[in-house]
Order: structure tokens, then C-alpha cells, then sequence
């Protein structure tokens, strides 16, 4: 219902701002749908308590610039003139934004401030889980408690409460009993799900005869679902292709004249159904950089990696060749980012459930990639791969390509692996 009144407002402010500039009532009205569009897309519609102040001016700000095209397309034919639509559409996203982080405060200012239970399997995951939901400016949480299994178990049956965070390292058969208790005390629960929950999304239940069963379909038979999304990849990666030509070939020119070698190289990753394939990249490091090491994963601060190569990795301007894996059909626009063949050997004896991120083209960003960083660990991008692999639609991939554009303007999530994570936990998380 929230997001309803948030749609009727937007409506409200657009339709005041430019019907008496546009005539067109057709414009007018596609231009409401489509910033209602962008607007869903981008998570603008989302419950403003589960969002921070940058996250919505990232938000409404893309959404403008991205609506400010078609401004400019309709005021053109209109003969309006372009200092004109510039003032509009200033003064519509400042005003949106002025809405939204009003309705922010007011929001924080009315939320009761709320209890929190942790539920570690260890004191040091407890810590962390402590220190992430204390930074967590989404959540006005007033306490955190935390209690370590199995000797604090009776402790939680005594605690108030209003959430109850459940951490990985916690035995499963535990998971579900905690889980189950705060569930049926009508609290909120957040626990991390076992890769094979994740992948069981993908039956269906179906019949045999007289008997009930469940069908799984995968990914590579559902024709139609493959037929548009192949569609989509085509035709995003040759308008991206346009766009960013300019930008590819200065990358092109500048790389080999600021350090030897060549400007794009190719190296050999997995992808759909455990195929390998040469992937494009543009060159961030020295040259021959693992000559005398073999597959090494970067570190934050890598001296391997050269000064236009930190730029390209922040931004992620490196990934820009893969359009062309894109085209070959060996990747598509949006999937789980692809690994390295050494890794990926590993992971599947380590990890359960890792070969199903496979079913599906490897991408250039994915769910991932939104929901944490290159710092995150394996097992954490597998459980969003393996989300992905089971709900992915055009409608999914959309909204996460134009979310890409809130990740790649935080820098600080492109960094490579720190060192103190250590080698287990580096593995994957940012490729050469």
C-alpha cells in the first residue's frame, strides 16, 4: 500500500509540473508511466525504512537522467527549449527527493525502535553479525543481544525480542528450530538459507496418475523464458556497444601507453553447463602478472595492478569487452559472474550445490553483485546465484541492470579481496 501512495504521488508532482509545457496529453501520459517505471525498477517504491538517504538520492537521481531523455525527445517536437526542460527536470528531482527524505525522517522519527536477537554459531560470527546490524541505517534497532550456541540455547527462550537474526555457522537442524519458535511468536526472522533450499525453488508440483509429485524444469528447457532473454542480451549489449565505444577506445589508446602489453586480453572461465570459454577483459594489471605465481585472486592494494587499472576495476570499466562475449552468446547481460576453471574445481568439492549457478549463461553483473561486493565471500554470492538461477524473467534482469548503476557508483565494493580474509575466503571474489 505504501508503494501505491508513493506511485500516486509521483503522478501527482510530474502531471503538475508539465501540463501546461507539454500539449501532448499522449507525452504527458507516457512520461508518467515511464518515470513510474523507472521509479519501480530502481526500488524507489521500496519501504523507506529499508533504505538509507544515499541510496535514495542515487536512486531518484538516476531515474531522472535516465527520464530526462525522453523529456528532451518529446520537448523537441514540442518546440520547447532545452533550458526549459533542464529546469524541469532539476526542479522534478529535487522535489522528489525533498518528498522522499522527508518522508524518510518522518518515518525514523515514528518507528519504534526495535530488540534484536543474534543467534551465532561461534562468538566471532556473533561479533560480526553484532557490528553489521549495528551500521545497518535501515534498521532503528535499540538493542542487539547475542547469544552463542549451544550453551546460550536456554538464554533465548528468556530474551524480548522483535527479530531474530540466525547466523550461518549455527548447526541446521538448530536453524529450523529457532526459526520455527520465532515464527510461530509472530516474530521476524532473518537467517541465512542452505544452498539447497535455494535450489529446490526450482520444482514445481505436478502429477503422475493418481500420484502427486514435483517437477524440476531446467533453466535451458524453458524455450520462451530463453527465446526474450536472449533478445534482450542482443540488443542491450549493441546498444551498450554504442554507447560506450568512445569510452573503449580511449581505454584501448591509454592502457598500453601507460604500461606494456596489450589493452584487452582473453582468459578462460565456465560458464553455462560447466563449458569454458575465453573471456574478453580490459588489461588493469602488469603485464604477465601471474608468470611466476599461477592463478592468484587480487588483494585490496594489489602492486600488480597498475594506476588506469585501479580506475577501471572501481568502476568496473574493465568488464566492458565481455559485450562481446555477450554477442557470441557465451554470456548473457545479467547471471552469475563467471569463475575461473582452477577455482571452480574447488568449489565444487567445497561447496554444496555450487555446479547449479551453471545452468544458466554466465553475466556481465548479477543479483550478486547487488547484494554484497567483491569482498563478499563464496558461499554468500552462491546462495544469490542460485536465487537468481530460479526466478530470473526480462523483468528481473531489467531491474537489476539498472541497479547495477547504484553499485558501480560505490567504489568501495569493487576492491579486491583483503588479505586478512584470507585464502578460503578470497576465493572468487574479484577475477584478474
Amino acid at each position: 500500500m505504501r508503494g501505491l501512495g508513493w506511485i500516486g504521488v509521483d503522478g501527482v508532482v510530474l502531471f503538475v509540473l508539465v501540463k501546461d509545457v507539454l500539449d501532448m496529453d499522449v507525452a504527458l501520459a507516457f512520461l508518467i508511466g515511464v518515470w513510474w517505471m523507472l521509479a519501480y525498477l530502481l526500488n524507489l517504491y521500496q519501504s523507506l525504512g529499508q533504505k538509507t538517504i544515499f541510496e535514495l538520492t542515487v536512486g531518484v537521481g538516476t531515474t531522472a537522467v535516465l527520464h530526462g531523455v525522453l523529456w528532451c525527445l518529446f520537448a523537441s517536437l514540442d518546440g520547447i527549449s532545452a533550458g526549459t526542460v533542464g529546469l524541469l527536470l532539476v526542479g522534478h528531482a529535487l522535489l522528489q527527493l525533498a518528498l522522499k527524505i522527508g518522508s524518510w525522517l518522518l518515518v525514523r522519527w515514528w518507528q519504534d525502535a526495535e530488540r534484536a536477537v543474534v543467534i551465532a554459531g561461534d562468538a566471532a560470527e556473533g561479533q560480526a553479525m553484532y557490528e553489521q546490524i549495528r551500521s545497518d541505517l535501515r534498521r532503528k534497532i535499540a538493542d542487539v543481544q547475542v547469544l552463542v550456541v549451544p550453551q546460550d540455547s536456554a538464554a533465548f527462550l528468556r530474551e524480548p525480542y522483535q527479530i531474530l537474526y540466525v547466523g550461518k555457522k549455527v548447526p541446521w537442524p538448530l536453524q529450523q528450530e529457532f526459526a520455527e519458535r520465532a515464527i510461530l511468536a509472530g516474530k521476524e526472522v532473518q537467517r541465512v538459507p542452505h544452498p539447497h533450499d535455494l535450489a529446490a525453488t526450482g520444482w514445481r508440483v505436478s502429477r503422475m496418475g493418481e500420484w502427486m509429485t514435483v517437477q524440476s524444469v531446467p533453466p535451458s528447457a524453458q524455450a520462451l523464458r530463453n527465446f526474450w532473454k536472449r533478445g534482450f542480451d542482443l540488443a542491450g549489449a549493441a546498444l551498450m556497444l554504442l554507447v560506450f565505444s568512445p569510452m573503449m577506445l580511449a581505454c584501448l589508446i591509454l592502457i598500453p601507453l601507460t604500461s606494456s602489453g596489450p589493452a584487452i586480453y582473453a582468459q578462460q572461465r565456465v560458464g553455462l553447463l560447466g563449458r569454458e570459454y575465453p573471456i574478453y577483459k580490459f588489461r588493469t594489471m602488469v603485464f604477465d602478472a601471474e608468470k611466476s605465481t599461477g592463478p592468484v585472486l587480487a588483494q585490496t592494494r594489489d602492486p600488480r595492478i597498475t594506476p588506469i587499472g585501479r580506475i577501471l576495476r572501481s568502476t568496473r570499466l574493465d568488464e566492458l569487452p565481455q559485450l562481446i562475449n555477450i554477442l557470441k552468446g557465451e554470456m548473457s547481460l545479467i547471471g552469475p559472474r563467471p569463475e575461473r576453471p582452477e577455482f571452480v574445481k574447488q568449489y565444487e568439492v567445497t561447496i554444496p550445490g555450487y555446479p547449479l549457478r551453471h545452468l544458466v549463461r554466465p553475466g556481465l553483473s548479477g543479483y550478486a553483485q547487488l547484494m554484497g561486493g567483491y569482498a563478499t565471500d563464496t558461499e554468500e554470492k552462491l546462495r544469490c546465484d542460485l536465487w537468481y538461477v530460479n526466478h530470473y524473467s526480462l523483468w528481473l534482469d531489467l531491474k537489476i541492470l539498472l541497479q547495477t548503476v547504484y553499485v558501480v557508483s560505490r567504489p568501495a565494493r569493487a576492491e579486491g579481496v583483503k588479505e586478512a580474509h584470507g585464502p578460503k575466503s578470497a576465493m572468487g571474489v574479484k577475477d584478474l
